[in-house]
């Protein structure tokens, strides 16, 4: 089955956009970056160079993922979350979190 991808979305060269994803509105996917089968991206998100969603995950809203970050499998992130570059997540994440390291931890905001 097809991806679904939103108006203003802009899918970057090199991209790779797997089958049953849904991208939502005003998105960015970033140069080399990979986007697994039934993963769900909602609106505003921005998924930097090189960065890998591993599958079935979702990524609400506003969210930046960082470049070069990986978000394995299954893994729901929430809303207005900031996913350092590098970041290995394994833990599905509340909305407002920021993520770094390898694995994600959460800062002190």
């Amino acid at each position: 089955q097809s991806a679904i991808i939103e108006e203003g979305t802009v899918i970057c060269a090199g991209a790779i956009v797997q089958p049953k994803v849904k991208i939502g509105r005003c998105c960015i996917i970033n140069t080399n970056s990979n986007i697994d089968h039934e993963s769900i991206i909602c609106d505003f998100v921005n998924i930097n160079p090189s960065a890998t969603l591993c599958g079935n995950v979702l990524i609400g809203k506003n969210t930046i993922v960082g470049a070069n970050a990986t978000i394995i499998e299954k893994i729901k992130i929430g809303e207005c979350n900031v996913i350092g570059a590098g970041s290995v997540i394994i833990r599905d994440t509340n909305d407002h979190s920021k993520l770094v390291g390898v694995p994600g931890k959460l800062l002190n905001s």
